[in-house]
């Protein structure tokens, strides 16, 4: 995850991209996620976040420490290490931006400066995150058939990639591999349940999707949008266009 957080939309063309196939089901144990998975996954949301303004910047910092506190009650001591260099970054690039008057008056080396620095702080974190809790940075959505402006869609199976890493996924006789910042949909029998999906050999991390996903307009529609929008990092296709690029966020401590 890049300091200023950079936020791509990867809405995709959903009928160019069904791909039929067949599958079936399998029974798994439940996935167990350690419990510093959710605030570390705060954590990285909040470094990732759009301040507009000194005063939005203000109060995302004040936010970051409280979720850096929360999470530091729960955390590993290898993660601790690691928090502990973030705080350290944090307090420097505050005293840098307080120096500039905010976050406005920064020189184009200074945002550079601490562009690099956040990268050298942030990605140990993230991976981490991606090898230690199950499904981070994975989201994946199992749909019934739905009918969208008169044509079937058959059931399908998405799942949008957006770790560092390739994820291997398989449904019942189906086996398939997403890349790392990459989206795939499969059809699936109707039958198929979401615990019969394992992603890396887990289960229990598919959602349920609903057929008002797809229809274009609306709430829903927000919503089907923003299971597609990513926080992507550093070294990403070149085939990806970038839709706009986020403000720091430093954490007070």
């Amino acid at each position: 995850m890049g300091f200023w957080g950079v936020i791509v939309s990867a809405v995709m063309v959903l009928g160019a991209l069904f791909v039929p196939t067949a599958a079936g089901a399998q029974d798994d144990p439940p996935v167990v996620v350690p419990g510093f998975c959710a605030p570390l996954s705060d954590v990285l949301d909040n470094a990732g976040s759009i301040p507009v303004d000194d005063e939005d910047y203000q109060q995302q910092s004040a936010e970051g420490a409280e979720l850096i506190a929360a999470l530091r009650q729960v955390a590993p001591a290898e993660l601790a290490l690691l928090l502990d260099e973030l705080d350290a970054f944090s307090a420097s690039a505050s005293a840098q931006i307080d120096a500039a008057g905010g976050i406005s008056g920064l020189t184009d080396q200074q945002r550079e400066d601490l562009i690099d620095g956040s990268v050298a702080v942030l990605e140990p974190i993230t991976a981490f995150y991606e090898q230690s809790c199950p499904g981070a940075n994975i989201d994946a959505r199992l749909y019934p058939e739905c009918e969208v402006d008169g044509d079937v869609l058959p059931p399908q199976l998405v799942v949008l990639n957006v770790s560092q890493n390739p994820v291997d996924v398989v449904a019942g006789e189906i086996a398939f591999t997403v890349a790392s910042f990459d989206i795939e949909f499969n059809d699936v029998p109707a039958d198929l349940q979401p615990d019969d999906v394992l992603i890396n050999g887990v289960s229990g991390l598919v959602e349920v999707g609903s057929c008002d996903d797809f229809q274009g307009d609306g709430e829903e529609d927000d919503e089907f949008a923003s299971f597609f929008v990513a926080t992507f990092t550093g070294g990403c296709p070149a085939a990806v266009s970038y839709t706009h690029l986020t403000l720091p966020t430093i954490y007070s401590v």
